[in-house]
């Protein structure tokens, strides 16, 4: 299976996912313009895998996927990771996959000692509009598996410098699971990254960010109430309608920002609004917009 890593590397980003793992070609009949035709169509897989997760030679678990045979060891890890049963990678003593991919079985280690999360990092990433926005136009472009089935889930990460690398997967969130899971094995530290993501950010979805240590998250589509409450809780960078060069910050967290403190207040100063006795309310309360 190939990698797909841009800006960094010069693999084709079409590599992304491979046709014989994750496509399968079904006959249809097709009505277009009123004239029927007899033509071959891509269908994305599905597979059924099943995890057992064991402890001290105990099966304590089991859970069943229903997902795009690709990164399984990654799917497993970040699964693990954003349920919040491990911290990272090193509490797993053993991981094994059937050769169908069928089957993984998981063996933790005797204990797992979970990490707090680490107060006493000050340092703040700043995200440059410009490259959020390449970002996900390159996240949105680079998916062979959308392109040919339109039946995948496409989701990437960038650090501060560039557009790094994506995941796709039949379900959005086995797609997060998979680059939790690679972040994980890779030793990759989560506050240095942000996810990108072209569908809307659901409660789930953010917990599982947070249960993986993500503090900035940028998506294409909306967040709901509740996803906007937990990034708001834990103080994580939330950014929404990424597109045609505008954007909503309806968080800025203690880790990541998008527009420094004092530009934040050029805008409310813009806006007329007396930063002084309303700046903490709206900056709680109200997504803040930028246009390029």
């Amino acid at each position: 299976m190939a990698d797909l890593f841009l800006n960094r590397k010069t693999n084709n980003p079409m590599d992304l996912s491979s046709s014989e793992d994750c496509i399968k070609v079904s006959g249809i009949i097709k009505l277009n313009s009123g004239s029927f035709s007899i033509c071959e169509d891509y269908l994305i897989i599905e597979q059924k895998i099943e995890l057992k997760i064991y402890q001290n030679d105990k099966l304590i678990a089991t859970n069943i996927f229903y997902c795009s045979p690709t990164y399984i060891k990654e799917l497993v890890v970040g699964y693990l990771v954003s349920f919040d049963i491990i911290s990272n990678f090193d509490d797993i003593k053993n991981l094994s996959i059937s050769e169908d991919k069928s089957e993984a079985i998981v063996e933790l280690s005797e204990k797992i000692r979970k990490e707090m999360d680490d107060l006493e990092d000050d340092n703040i990433r700043f995200f440059n509009p410009n490259l959020i926005f390449e970002s996900m136009q390159k996240n949105l472009s680079y998916s062979k598996l959308f392109s040919k089935t339109g039946g995948a889930h496409c989701i990437g990460f960038l650090d501060t410098n560039s557009y790094i690398k994506a995941f796709e997967d039949v379900g959005r969130h086995n797609a997060l699971d998979k680059l939790i899971g690679h972040i994980s094995i890779m030793k990759i530290n989560p506050k240095d990254i942000a996810i990108m993501t072209s569908g809307r950010l659901s409660q789930d979805m953010a917990l599982k960010c947070i249960n993986a240590g993500i503090k900035t998250i940028f998506t294409k589509s909306a967040p709901t109430s509740m996803a906007f409450e937990l990034c708001k809780a834990h103080q994580i960078t939330l950014v929404g309608f990424v597109r045609n060069s505008r954007l909503n910050i309806y968080n800025q967290g203690a880790y990541s920002k998008i527009i420094n403190e004092d530009a934040i207040e050029m805008v409310f100063s813009e806006a007329k609004i007396d930063t002084k006795n309303l700046r903490y309310k709206v900056l709680k309360d109200t997504a803040i917009f930028l246009n390029r």
